[in-house]
């Protein structure tokens, strides 16, 4: 969209002030795929019953499904890294785990 102002400054000056507008929008990407027969069934299954109105919309959900899934697997992978941690500390904390000195433990491993 371009739209047009003229301001009048002073006189004899005319100022003209272009403001182009841009939109952003979201074009629609075009991929081709070839799924195979078992995957193409499931797809038509899935139309079929119901739960989406095209091919298209199957792959939506099952991407936002999948990135989900993932999200959920990156939670949990770092809820067990912090129950072990927090178990490693209480062992320390304890005294079940033996700990050195950075300095002896530098030196033992051949560091400066």
């Amino acid at each position: 969209m371009l739209l047009f102002f003229r301001l009048t400054w002073s006189y004899v000056h005319n100022i003209y002030i272009y403001i182009v507008s841009l939109t952003c929008m979201v074009l629609p990407v075009t991929i081709t795929m070839n799924l195979g027969e078992p995957y193409e069934k499931i797809i038509e299954d899935i139309i079929r019953e119901g739960h989406a109105g095209s091919k298209t919309e199957v792959v939506r959900q099952a991407l936002k499904a999948y990135k989900r899934q993932l999200q959920a697997e990156k939670k949990e992978e770092a809820r067990l890294v912090k129950k072990k941690v927090d178990k490693a500390m209480a062992d320390i904390r304890s005294g079940k785990a033996k700990t050195y000195p950075w300095e002896e433990a530098k030196k033992e491993l051949g560091l400066k």
